[in-house]
């Protein structure tokens, strides 16, 4: 797993990790669909603001505060693109040209909120999807902490053989943190 820690007074994040997180599907968490609206029930701390609304893209990436999520080329992180097409603020754990999951049970978006306020977690799960046309599938899942602000990226130990995915966090234009290079 990999953690995007927020910095105290500077609310900027560093990378934490790899931290050896066991990957648990989220077999209890509500299937939505891609690019739906999510409302995140505690105001999530993000660089120097807040967010209480993600759209989970098909392409490994949480969209946030209405940011477009239908974008499947990914960019560096951060990246520099002014187009409105391509999501400015965002949250990446594996932002790559995905195909749709396989069917459930094991297939799916997927999203779960635990804990009691103020502890709570927001997990969502990109279950089961493939790079491109693979055959291989992987999962993994972004996972916002409500009171900490940290946000933690975990990972299926099957991962693709080829891939170009983006990694990372962005809060504009060339603001950002990558998460691996």
């Amino acid at each position: 797993a990999i953690a995007l820690v927020p910095m105290a007074a500077r609310a900027q994040y560093q990378v934490v990790g790899p931290t050896p997180v066991a990957y648990q599907p989220l077999v209890n968490g509500a299937v939505t669909s891609a690019a739906a609206s999510l409302t995140v029930p505690f105001p999530m701390p993000f660089f120097d603001g807040q967010f209480t609304s993600v759209a989970m893209s098909q392409y490994g990436y949480l969209a946030v505060g209405g940011a477009p999520a239908t974008y499947s080329t990914n960019q560096i992180v951060p990246h520099a693109n002014t187009s409105g097409s391509i999501p400015r603020n965002y949250i990446a754990p594996w932002w790559d040209l995905l195909t749709l999951p396989s069917a459930a049970p094991t297939g799916g978006y997927r999203y779960q909120i635990s804990g009691v306020a103020p502890n709570r977690v927001m997990a969502f799960e990109w279950a089961s999807v493939a790079y491109n046309s693979t055959t291989s599938r992987i999962s993994f899942q972004a996972m916002l902490f409500e009171t900490t602000g940290r946000i933690r990226f975990v990972y299926s130990t099957a991962l693709p053989s080829t891939a170009s995915a983006s990694v990372g966090l962005q809060k504009d234009v060339s603001v950002g943190v990558p998460g691996l290079t």
